[in-house]
């Protein structure tokens, strides 16, 4: 049996921390076609960076097998400076590589000294491919350990960085923005629960340690305004970055510091989008990402918004954070507004729901938190999607995906596998009862203990479950039930 205050030091531990990071979950697409169409333009808000591929050929070590390392793997063994003059950023892709055991590779930027240190286990995790370096040249080593035969890194091409500003969907198509009036009440945030994906989008950390964003995000329609449709083959790759720099005056974005990347998972992403002009309330996307290449899990470290399907009341103070385009140094940096509530509506299938707000946003704010300002913590209530907001504003508003869609509360829930029970001891807004739902979870971990099915798992948010604050005594595995107890985006403390 496993009492409570075994249970501390097991949620605790780093070997649980593990299983999370590295859990893998079959990727899953929803795609069903509708036939709804919007009743006024409400534009998909993602400006995807401008870069391209590049093809650039390198090869370092020996893949014959006489590569021998030297004495001190302290030693650089093979260096070359890759170089695309005049680019502003550059992501090494490896087409193939043999890093043994204990070597590794060193990337440097030339910019601004920016390094990422990556071996056989990481580069994986990166999807064979580096961070992101601001500049146009990265000087790449391959350090072999002593006693390693045939190590070697091949690269056969880049992403490569272009300068000026993206556009998003609207502004590229001649269509309507999506401030809510004449003024950009938008400010400058420090919010790292929020991030940027290169493709254009802001995704953010939820309370069970997945990754939100918008489904149009993952898989895009290719020509926008329609009539052609997302393809269902994933288009989602490169990292979740935070602490991002200011642009350059002509716009064009400067990239996080390695250790402020998070690689994403694209063998565990989970989405729907039916095209643009579909429909809203059909837009959203749940994913996973590995450590940064300091071994740091952004959830940990960053922090994490949590989750609700209650609805705010009409009139309720909002806030969209997020990467939207901007004029000049401002561009596609992490900035919020806040703004009025306006309803939660349904297209022409109930199953599809969406909420309207009239909070600023513009192109790159697609996939961002729609946070309802409750007394603290705030919560947040779905997915940003979609512009609709014009000048004057009067009743139109901007639009996002809602919790309530069954789908997308699914796919939150069954992120760490089927059917597991949640806990955190943060109340609800309004108080709606508690089911051990991932979007309605016990408050206290005695319920989910009992609820959990044989071999099943009890998610925990980050905090204290105190004896004292009762629902929190209990004895696991009494009723011969086999369970995990998981703590994915911080310490949980039960029992004391």
């Amino acid at each position: 049996m496993t009492r409570g205050w075994f249970l501390c030091w097991f949620l605790c531990s780093d070997d649980s921390e593990k299983e999370v990071s590295t859990m893998n979950i079959q990727k899953r697409v929803l795609l069903i076609v509708a036939g709804f169409l919007c009743s006024a333009p409400l534009w998909g808000q993602f400006a995807p960076a401008p870069q391209h591929e590049e093809a650039y050929s390198v090869i370092l070590g020996q893949p014959s097998g006489k590569t021998k390392g030297r004495q001190s793997i302290k030693q650089v063994s093979f260096e070359e400076t890759i170089s695309v003059e005049g680019a502003p950023w550059l992501r090494l892709q490896f087409s193939d590589y043999n890093l043994g055991v204990h070597s590794y590779i060193v990337m440097t930027s030339v910019e601004d000294g920016a390094q990422q240190r990556l071996d056989g286990r990481t580069l994986p995790q990166w999807s064979n491919a580096s961070a992101f370096f601001n500049g146009d040249s990265v000087v790449l080593e391959l350090h072999v350990e002593q006693g390693e035969t045939g190590i070697y890194v091949s690269i056969e091409k880049l992403n490569v960085g272009e300068r000026g500003a993206a556009k998003s969907a609207a502004e590229a198509d001649g269509g309507i923005e999506t401030q809510c009036g004449s003024v950009d009440n938008r400010v400058a945030s420090n919010d790292n629960r929020a991030g940027r994906i290169i493709n254009g989008c802001t995704a953010w950390l939820v309370s069970n340690g997945a990754v939100l964003t918008a489904g149009h995000c993952v898989d895009w329609d290719p020509d926008g305004g329609g009539p052609l449709l997302p393809d269902g083959v994933l288009d989602l790759w490169g990292s979740f970055s935070v602490n991002v720099p200011a642009s350059d005056p002509d716009g064009t974005i400067n990239q996080s510091a390695p250790e402020d990347q998070f690689p994403i998972d694209t063998s565990n992403v989970t989405w729907r989008f039916d095209g643009s002009g579909q429909g809203l309330g059909k837009d959203w996307a749940v994913f996973g990402i590995f450590p940064n290449a300091n071994g740091e899990r952004a959830h940990l470290r960053e922090g994490f918004y949590r989750m609700t399907r209650q609805n705010p009341a009409a009139s309720d103070s909002m806030r969209i954070t997020g990467y939207g385009v901007d004029t000049g140094v401002d561009n596609k940096t992490l900035q919020t507004s806040i703004g009025p509530y306006l309803n939660e509506t349904t297209g022409n299938v109930p199953a599809d729901i969406y909420h309207r707000y009239q909070v600023d946003t513009e192109g790159g704010n697609s996939g961002s938190p729609i946070i309802w300002r409750t007394p603290s913590p705030d919560f947040t209530v779905g997915i940003h999607t979609n512009g609709g907001c014009s000048n004057p504003v009067g009743s139109t508003g901007n639009a996002g995906t809602s919790f309530e869609v069954d789908a997308l509360e699914i796919a939150i829930r069954d992120f760490h596998g089927f059917g597991p029970e949640y806990v955190d001891a943060v109340p609800q807004p309004n108080n709606p009862g508690e089911s051990g739902a991932v979007l309605r979870p016990y408050v206290g971990v005695a319920n989910a203990v009992s609820d959990v099915p044989n071999n099943g798992r009890v998610i925990i948010v980050e905090g204290s479950y105190p004896k004292a604050a009762g629902g929190n005594t209990f004895t696991a595995g009494e009723d011969g039930k086999a369970m995990t107890f998981l703590a994915p985006v911080g310490t949980v403390v039960i029992g004391n």
